[in-house]
């Protein structure tokens, strides 16, 4: 059974992903954006697929990302939630929870 999380409640990536996440940043010079954290554990964005079959972030329809390029599991940050995930795009890292998977 998932938890539900109160509106207010703060919800943080898990320290281990957050390590990978700058080790990549820093190798790739890569910003780490956070705008998709909690949105991705509220269930309020997820990954499409565009018609050109690119893979995005979407949230609605004046915010998505651009095409990613690459998208994993950080196995370590599992939790009673999920795991976080990692999404590389063309110029930066997008931290999200695994609830955009859609098979939570």
């Amino acid at each position: 059974m998932q938890q539900q999380l109160p509106a207010n409640q703060a919800v943080t990536p898990h320290a281990a992903t957050m390590n990978h996440a700058a080790t990549l940043a820093l190798q790739q010079d890569r910003p780490i954006m956070l705008d998709y954290y909690y949105p991705s554990v509220r269930k309020e964005c997820k990954l499409v697929k565009t018609q050109d079959k690119d893979t995005i972030l979407y949230k609605n329809g004046d915010e998505y990302t651009s095409p990613l390029k690459k998208v994993f599991q950080i196995d370590a940050s599992l939790t009673a939630t999920g795991k976080d995930i990692i999404c590389i795009s063309e110029n930066s890292l997008y931290i999200v929870h695994s609830n955009i998977l859609g098979n939570q």
